[in-house]
This record gives C-alpha cells, structure tokens and sequence, in this order.
C-alpha cells in the first residue's frame, strides 16, 4: 500500500533512519485518535448551528468535503490551484465562483512537485492579474505516505498556518489501503473530519460509471462525500486553449447548481481563466450517455459495439448504462448481429 511506498521512498533518502518503525508507530498513533469517540451530548443542550455557507460559491462547501472528480489529463491540479488562490487572495480567478472568505491555503500533493506546482500558481496569478503577497502564499507540502498517517501533521498544519482550506492532490495516492476497500474510504473521510476546515479532493472518475460522476474505488467515496463536482473538458490537438464543463452531480448540503463553463487559456508565462457557454460545446455539456443512446437508437436497434461506436461513449459505459437502464428505457431485441445482442427503445 501507500506506506510501503513511503518506506521505500524515504529509506532512498536517508539509510540511517529506520522507516518502517516511525512510520508504523505514526499510524498506529494516528488511529488511535481517529478512534477516540466524543461522549454523547443531549440534542436539547447542543449550541450546534447548521452551517449552509460556500467557501467559494458555489464550488467549495464552507465546512464540508468537496470532490472535484475527472478523467486523468482533465486540468483538475490546475483547477484546483485556481480554486486555492481564490481563497488565498478573496480575487474572483474563476469567473463564476466567488470566494466569501481569505483564508491560508494548505496544498497536500501526492503527484506533481513543489517546483511545477510552484510554476502552475504563479502563472494562474499572472493570467488574473494577481502580484502575490506573503499573505497570499499556497503552504505546499510534498507527500510520502498516506493521509491517515500525516494527519496529526496536517492539523499541526492548519493551526500553524490558520488555513481555511485544505487542498488533497489526489484521492487514491492519499489512501492507507486499495481504493476499492470501504475502510480506505472510511478511515480517509475519518481522518480529514478532524482538521475541522473545508477540505477539497481531487480523483478520478470510476470508469464504468462516468455518467454519474462517482470517483474511483469503494461506493462509499460517493456514499460519505457530501459535494462532489465532475469535470469535463474539450481541447483541440495543439491548441493553448481548453474548455471545461464543471457539473454538480452529488450534494445533500444545497440544491444541485446548474453546470459551470470555464475557458482556460495557456501561456508562456500565464493562465487564463474564462467563462464560457456548456451548452455550446457537446463534449462538456451535461448530456448523459442514455441520452446518446436512445439519441442512436431512434433509428433502429443496435448492439453495444454499434452504440459505442455512433456515441463517442467507451464500450463499458455504454454497456453498464444499457444494463442500467434494462426494461426502463430500453429492451433487449430478440435477435442478434454479428454474435452480438441488439438493443431497442422501449415502446
């Protein structure tokens, strides 16, 4: 898992210091506070005020979790550090989305570099017009092993810093256990309620579900996050310009905003966020593969291979959402083409 990885990592580094113990013992201190239960308080007593509010509205819930999931080479770091500065700076970056508050941002990487990460931040603030200040700084910090294992750093960290937003870069590197495992979802969601700030994830898109923005590995990343954004993208062959499609797919805090179109266009030496239109551009509008399906199929039964092919849409999701929607929107035609079934709308 991640802390082998890091055992390894870190024994690269220095051969005088034994790892694998201080690692093991880290843990094993971390989950002993994770499991330390608060004692009950009677409800009628509680002074618990329910917090509705945005960091960064409506993007970043003000007390709870965030995803932002995507498929791999979407912009999402970049997207991110954007969403970061808003919040380090209080300057609108995304034209759409207002930061309500300034705040110190921590930046946890588990897949770039303290340089790159460096380069990507400066030039978002040069594409806003931004000149830095210590006060506007991003507190990055280059991790090794799991988040569960850091995490009595990371609320050094925000006491330190006096953050007020967290950014994880990304989902499954920052994990204690395979992504598919609940306990890995579990005890990361345990872990990241303790730093008591807003906390924005960045991870992939579960492959065989896309439609639905669900991130990879266990359900109960979907299951016990409570906003989650995915990201779509467009981006021609050689152009310094990429459209985004930014869309609510999950919240049990607000009601589901409407998607949000953001142009980014690269530089030499910046980074341009803009607004654009998602209705305009197919490959970032909010359009589900059913609808492409029973878009393909009005004239006349395909099999799977044909949808795929007439949609655009891989062939897993095609047939994961066909099986879906079974004896809903579509049926099965009793008859078959080149050895494959044939599926129509139902009637």
């Amino acid at each position: 898992g991640s802390s082998r990885a890091a055992i390894r990592g870190l024994s690269n580094k220095s051969q005088t210091e034994n790892w694998d113990s201080i690692l093991q013992q880290a843990g094993a201190e971390a989950q002993t506070l994770l499991s330390k239960q608060s004692k009950p308080i009677p409800l009628s007593l509680s002074t618990a005020e329910v917090d509705n509010s945005w960091l960064v509205s409506p993007l970043i819930h003000g007390s709870l979790p965030t995803i932002l999931v995507a498929h791999g080479d979407i912009g999402k770091s970049t997207l991110a550090l954007a969403l970061g500065l808003s919040v380090a700076s209080g300057y609108n970056v995304l034209p759409p989305a207002d930061p309500t508050r300034i705040a110190p941002v921590l930046y946890y990487d588990w897949e770039l570099n303290e340089a790159e990460t460096r380069a990507r931040y400066r030039s978002i603030a040069e594409g806003a017009g931004i000149v830095l200040t210590p006060e506007m700084d991003l507190h990055y910090t280059r991790c090794y092993s799991s988040m569960v294992d850091i995490i009595s750093q990371a609320r050094s960290d925000v006491r330190d810093t006096k953050a007020g937003l967290v950014i994880i870069d990304s989902l499954v590197p920052a994990l204690n256990d395979e992504a598919n495992s609940p306990e890995a979802a579990r005890g990361f969601f345990n872990a990241i309620a303790t730093l008591k700030v807003p906390v924005l994830i960045i991870t992939h898109v579960s492959k065989t579900d896309e439609d639905s923005g669900r991130p990879f590995g266990s359900v109960f990343f979907w299951n016990l996050a409570r906003n989650i954004w995915q990201v779509k993208k467009q981006q021609d062959i050689g152009s310094d310009e990429m459209l985004m499609g930014i869309h609510h797919v999950k919240s049990n805090v607000s009601k589901k905003y409407p998607p949000i179109g953001i142009s980014v266009t690269y530089g030499p030496n910046s980074i341009v966020f803009g607004a654009t239109d998602v209705r305009e551009t197919p490959e970032i509008s909010s359009e589900y593969t059913i609808d492409k399906i029973e878009s393909a199929l009005t004239t006349g039964s395909l099999t799977l291979s044909e949808l795929a092919q007439r949609t655009g849409v891989n062939f897993n999701t095609v047939s994961s959402t066909v099986k879906r929607h079974e004896g809903k929107r579509l049926i099965r035609i009793p008859d078959k083409r080149n050895g494959e079934q044939l599926w129509g709308l139902r009637a």
